[in-house]
C-alpha cells in the first residue's frame, strides 16, 4: 500500500512538473553554500497538498487494516460455523444409515417372524386334523366296546340263561 502512496506521489509531481514553467523546480545552492530547490508557488501548493494526501493516504490504510482485521475474524467465524456444521451434517448422515440399517433388520425380523407364524398355523392346522383322527379312532373304539361289551353280555347272558335252565 505505502508503494502504491509513494507511487501516486511521484506521478502527481511529475504531472505538476510537466505542467509548470520547464525552469522550475530547480537546483541551487545560497550564498552559505547549501543546496537548495527553487519552486512555484503552484509547485509549493501542490507538494503540501500532495503532503496531506500522504496522511490521509495513511489514515485510510490503518481503516483498510482494521477493516481487514474485521473481515478476518467474520470469516474466521463463519469457518467455525461451517465446520460445526459439516460435523452434525455428517452425524446426521451416520445417523440415518443406521435408521436405515435398523429398518432392514426390523424388517427381516418381521419376515422371520412372519414365516414363523405361518409355520405354527401349519403346526396348529396338522395337530386339528391329528386330533380329528384321534377322536375318529376313539369313537371306533368306544363303538366296538359298546357293541362288543353289548354282544359278549348278551351271549354271556344267553350261556347263563342255559347253564340255568339246564
Amino acid at each position: 500500500m505505502k508503494k502504491f502512496i509513494l507511487a501516486f506521489i511521484l506521478l502527481l509531481t511529475a504531472s505538476t512538473a510537466a505542467f509548470s514553467q520547464t525552469a522550475y523546480p530547480k537546483f541551487d545552492t545560497d550564498s552559505a553554500g547549501q543546496k537548495l530547490v527553487v519552486l512555484t508557488i503552484e509547485q509549493a501548493q501542490a507538494l503540501d497538498n500532495n503532503t496531506d494526501l500522504i496522511l490521509m493516504f495513511e489514515k485510510l490504510n490503518s481503516q483498510i487494516s482494521n477493516y481487514d482485521s474485521v473481515c478476518l475474524k467474520v470469516v474466521d467465524a463463519k469457518e467455525k460455523v461451517i465446520a460445526s456444521q459439516t460435523i452434525q451434517i455428517n452425524n446426521l448422515k451416520d445417523a440415518l444409515q443406521n435408521k436405515d440399517q435398523q429398518l432392514i433388520n426390523l424388517q427381516a425380523t418381521i419376515d422371520e417372524l412372519t414365516k414363523k407364524s405361518a409355520n405354527y398355523e401349519q403346526e396348529l392346522k396338522n395337530k386339528n386334523e391329528e386330533i380329528g383322527l384321534h377322536k375318529k379312532e376313539i369313537r371306533r373304539v368306544k363303538r366296538n366296546y359298546i357293541l362288543g361289551g353289548g354282544i359278549g353280555g348278551l351271549i354271556l347272558g344267553i350261556v347263563l340263561s342255559l347253564v340255568l335252565v339246564h
